[in-house]
């Protein structure tokens, strides 16, 4: 090797002092150390809180009802509608909320309980769940070190991702909740690994010097073959052309394609793009970044390759999803249209579940709080100084142009994020990822500059003070159900959940469970994945109770030969205002079989007037116990047999009108014929009393109420509309009587 100029850095040396000390194995300890403290963390039961619906619903309790023949169910897998009969019906049908999402993703859980019951009859399905799934997340700063390692030039921007990846508040949290977002972005990022190597590997041009040969590593950068030149320090002579001798002769670039590999990186990303279609858009805008910045005339073909044999593997994952779709819901490729038509054309999660601002996602990522609006406005330095300063090296210019090309990525996808009117932070999950790659890269940078001012040592104290501020503040801002309920993590009464599962755990163990009821919102419950009993069920659903009817069937698609018990979020079989305590009572007294009770603390002697015992309590929740047998239970049922359905036209009304919608006609015109005995003032509960009539095909009773409104009000009054009852404002859009 000459000794006229110093060649390009090889990785693990470098101006920042830190890439040479950083073991091979530092991302499998990053890995286990992850996996050590998310474990930790979900063993505890305080930590059994709800970030969101969707960590159960849309997917552990998808797979523990497909294995054991009961469980919630909701809109996002339920198969198009044959026969529609009423106005439920008729407004899923019409806003397609039906078969939006692919059971893909809950195949896993799918398997995963299927081994446990096998295994572990009586296990804890929502514990296992979610630690399988902490298992996979953990795998997430693995795979940004593998990336960050195929596209900079030093391992301490790979150690920098990784760590911030891993404690990341809001990569850990998403994390520890089984959410599909964070289930899916470790594949995403494992696969696209060798998409962009292969993409960027023709980015430099080996030589051959003098007196030693060269060869090019894995990430493009070279080194020697066999012996370190005494020179190598991580400075560029400058009699070199960015590390280049001028009167080198060049050399052309051998490289292996690697087509297997390719089709398996297709493959996963076509699996996940179906699975979650908005990460199809996360993989087109980071690929096509790097072909429109990378592609040259001599790599072109190399890219035209890549890219069509990436969408060979692609077109068997989505084909694999099509499969699927028609093994649950009878056509291929329809739950990438549902969601297509729910999400985009009607933009029905808008309206559903609410706004944000443009700049929401800016403010929570980049300074939800001081010390991380600190971490951005640093990194905003050192990202403007790697843009705009002169390069030193090759290596300085490649890790230049990898950055422009992640910032360049993340702010398009933070830009058609926020034009979205409906935003949560698990949607930009994976822009969440490019963000840590980015501070990694500009602390490097603002360490690389200060080579000039301190020593290898100070240099690595620096870095290991920076990653330990970062991880202190991490853990000093975590969030959990006994923060500020306000929180933007938190969904709302969240602090509750934790206590409403320790609860229903416990009844899991019971072995006397006849019925229950919940008096606590269904969304923030673990569902029946940790109730663990098939018995009927009286449960809070925003500010009404619904009961659900065990017998509607599905017929599900990986057990086909048990009966299928599914409840159906929206074919319940009585609905009771929150405040109609009274029908309650009379409901409770009806059907001794609803044995427990659970209840927050403040509402225990609403029950133990029902002759319910307090036997478990945890936090501000209760579970409450009757024995259906006892001989006072027995007495107080005949008292109450007799009572009327309610004492409040208004809350009877509004009741009638929903069960009327729901298709309970029978159980309407009881709420409503009582509704007109307390206050006839209205003639709209004429009206859907008749039509209730006119369902059950009653013919004289619903001419008898036509009749009876005629007399109260007049029939010019009785065939003119009346504006419903609306309770609750946020269901205006949803109820078309």
């Amino acid at each position: 090797m000459g000794t006229e100029g110093t060649p390009p850095m090889s990785p693990g040396l470098c101006r920042c002092g830190g890439g040479n000390w950083i073991p091979k194995s530092t991302p499998w300890i990053i890995f286990v150390v992850t996996l050590a403290a998310r474990i930790h963390y979900v063993s505890d039961k305080s930590n059994w809180w709800i970030l969101h619906p969707d960590e159960i619903f849309q997917s552990m309790e998808v797979g523990f009802s497909e294995v054991y023949g009961y469980g919630f169910r909701f809109y996002e897998y339920l198969p198009p509608l044959q026969n529609i009969t009423t106005s439920v019906d008729e407004q899923e049908s019409r806003h397609g909320m039906y078969a939006t999402r692919t059971f893909l993703y809950p195949r896993f859980y799918m398997a995963l309980f299927y081994l446990a019951k096998v295994l572990s009859p009586r296990a804890n399905h929502y514990l296992i769940g979610r630690l399988a799934h902490c298992f996979i997340s953990s795998l997430l700063p693995v795979a940004v070190y593998r990336l960050t390692s195929t596209l900079f030039s030093c391992r301490t921007v790979s150690l920098m991702s990784a760590i911030c990846t891993a404690f990341s508040v809001h990569l850990f949290v998403l994390g520890t909740h089984t959410l599909v977002n964070s289930f899916l972005s470790s594949f995403v990022i494992f696969a696209l690994t060798p998409v962009l190597k292969e993409i960027t590997k023709h980015r430099l041009q080996p030589v051959v010097l003098k007196d030693d040969q060269m060869k090019v590593t894995s990430n493009g950068h070279i080194s020697s073959n066999g012996t370190t030149h005494p020179h190598m320090n991580g400075h560029t002579n400058s009699n070199l052309a960015d590390g280049y001798a001028n009167n080198e002769p060049k050399i052309t670039l051998k490289t292996s394609f690697d087509f297997i590999s390719l089709i398996i990186c297709g493959f996963v990303l076509g699996v996940c793009f179906y699975i979650r279609i908005d990460s199809g858009f996360f993989m087109f805008v980071i690929i096509f970044t790097f072909v429109m910045l990378f592609c040259r005339q001599d790599n072109f073909y190399c890219i035209i390759r890549t890219l069509s044999t990436l969408l060979m593997g692609g077109v068997c994952g989505v084909t694999l999803g099509g499969w699927d779709d028609y093994l649950n819901y009878g056509k291929f490729f329809l739950s990438p249209m549902q969601w297509f038509y729910f999400n985009i054309r009607t933009n029905m999660s808008s309206v559903m579940y609410g706004s944000n601002s443009k700049s929401w996602y800016l403010e929570e990522l980049l300074y939800p709080d001081i010390v991380s609006a600190i971490f951005s406005a640093i990194s905003v330095a050192g990202l403007i100084a790697i843009i705009t300063m002169s390069s030193k090296s090759r290596a300085d210019s490649s890790d230049r142009a990898m950055t422009f090309a992640i910032l360049s990525s993340c702010i398009v996808l933070l830009f058609a994020y926020s034009i979205v009117d409906h935003k949560e932070l698990r949607f930009v999950h994976n822009v969440d990822i490019l963000i840590c790659i980015l501070i990694a890269s500009a602390l490097h940078k603002i360490l690389s500059e200060g080579s000039k001012l301190m020593n290898t040592a100070q240099l690595k104290g620096l870095l290991c003070f920076t990653m330990v501020t970062f991880i202190l503040n991490s853990f000093g801002t975590f969030p959990s159900p006994h923060t500020n309920a306000d929180s933007h993590w938190i969904y709302k009464h969240a602090h509750e959940s934790a206590d409403v599962n320790q609860c229903l755990n416990f009844i899991r163990h019971r072995n006397d469970v006849t019925g229950v009821v919940i008096d606590n919102s269904l969304y923030l419950t673990g569902g029946y994945t940790i109730l663990g009993h098939d018995v009927p069920l009286i449960v809070l659903v925003h500010n009404e109770y619904h009961e659900y009817d065990p017998e509607f069937n599905i017929k599900s698609t990986f057990v086909k030969k048990q009966p299928q018990r599914l409840r159906i979020i929206n074919r319940i079989s009585d609905y009771i205002y929150g405040s109609n305590v009274y029908y309650l009572t009379r409901t409770l007294f009806k059907h001794e079989f609803y044995n427990y009770v659970l209840t927050n603390i403040k509402r225990i002697k609403s029950f133990s007037d029902l002759e319910y015992k307090v036997i478990f309590r945890s936090g501000t929740f209760a579970v409450l116990y009757r024995n259906p047998e006892m001989e006072d239970l027995k007495k107080m049922n005949q008292k109450f047999s007799s009572m009327k359905v309610g004492k409040n036209a208004t809350i009877l009304e509004y009741e009638g009108s929903w069960l009327y919608t729901t298709g309970l006609y029978e159980k309407a015109a009881e709420r409503l014929e009582r509704a007109l005995e307390l206050d006839s003032s209205r003639w709209r509960p004429y009206q859907i009393l008749g039509m209730s009539y006119v369902k059950l095909e009653n013919w004289r009773k619903a001419k008898e109420v036509e009749q009876r409104c005629f007399k109260r009000h007049g029939e010019h009054v009785c065939r003119s509309p009346q504006g419903r009852i609306v309770l609750e404002e946020g269901y205006n859009n949803f109820n078309s009587i």
